[in-house]
């Protein structure tokens, strides 16, 4: 079972988002052991430059789709960068994502913009992280 897993429990839509963040501080913003293991491999470098490429993008497609209302697109595209940040072990970032995947269809706007919001601050934590690694 992964760390962020375990942050909202299962019965929970979010009633305590507060807490939700509060737990997310708990976490590390890169997994010290993925890290380890990516530099070991000398991928760290290419992944970093592909993930960075690629979450920006993704991120404003996120907030076109809350905007648009598309809450499968925010879904989808929440889904996509979930997969890309588990590789550096950003748990935060994909504890987040994973919120967003899992409850865009029965949380309303300003849940999902307080989200949205924190997938846009933890991404900036990882690219900050991985730039300085």
């Amino acid at each position: 079972m992964s760390p962020h897993s375990k942050l909202i429990p299962d019965d929970s839509p979010l009633a305590n988002l507060d807490g939700f963040f509060a737990a997310l501080g708990e976490l590390p913003v890169l997994n010290p052991e993925q890290m380890g293991i990516l530099r070991e491999e000398e991928l760290l470098e290419s992944l970093t430059v592909l993930f960075l490429e690629m979450a920006g993008t993704t991120i404003d497609a996120m907030v076109a789709a809350l905007e648009a209302g598309d809450i499968r697109g925010l879904s989808s595209k929440a889904h996509l960068l979930k997969g890309s940040a588990v590789n550096f072990g950003a748990d935060r970032l994909v504890a987040v994502c994973q919120e967003v995947e899992q409850s865009a269809a029965r949380l309303k706007e300003p849940t999902l913009q307080k989200l949205l919001d924190a997938v846009q601050a933890e991404y900036q934590l990882v690219r900050q992280a991985l730039t300085a690694a």
